[in-house]
């Protein structure tokens, strides 16, 4: 991120976890509008330090562009932004049957690769309704803080870690997926 821009207040748009369809179009509306007021080009002329500062804003606009149409970089930014960077002791923690599930795909795979399918089959099936269940949860917490962003006192701090553990949590089965991917492309 350039420096501590607020991309919301560049774009005009309210801070929030959602961005509905009319935040989207307005921001793009104003990525747009801003691209052709700062472009470098509109600049050549201009001294050094006036090309500086306009690559500096167009690499800011368009960061900020980036970042809030893609919900996770979102998500991201604002529980950076809220101060939330790590998660809390005891959240975000692997959960300790799907870690032993994994193992035994593993040993399962090392033992008898012929009849491993069966395993990843049923680890696979684990591993996405897992993943719906922390994508439910985080759209409610997300659902919860931009009500609570809009209202006087702002977010729970509380509220925020326990996003940002899930979210850790999601990264986790998001890797996890891969190399479910990995091990089928090897079983195929």
């Amino acid at each position: 991120m350039t420096g501590n821009a607020d991309y919301f207040s560049i774009f005009g748009i309210p801070h929030g976890f959602e961005i509905d369809r009319a935040g989207l179009d307005q921001m793009e509306r104003k990525f747009h509008e801003l691209s052709r007021q700062h472009h470098p080009d509109r600049f050549a002329r201009a001294g050094a330090a006036e090309r500086t500062e306009a690559l500096t804003r167009m690499s800011e606009i368009n960061e900020g562009y980036q970042i809030l149409r893609d919900p996770v970089r979102r998500r991201e930014y604002l529980l950076k932004r809220q101060g939330i960077e790590d998660a809390p002791k005891g959240q975000g923690q692997i959960p300790a049957e799907l870690a032993e599930a994994w193992f035994e795909v593993q040993e399962a795979l090392m033992d008898e690769p012929t009849g491993a399918g069966a395993k990843v089959a049923e680890f696979e099936q684990m591993l996405a309704s897992r993943r719906k269940l922390a994508g439910e949860r985080i759209a409610e917490l997300e659902r919860e803080l931009s009500r609570e962003m809009q209202a006087p006192g702002g977010a729970s701090r509380e509220r925020l870690q326990a996003l940002h553990a899930e979210s850790l949590s999601l990264n986790y089965l998001d890797s996890l997926e891969r190399d479910v991917a990995r091990v089928k492309g090897k079983l195929a």
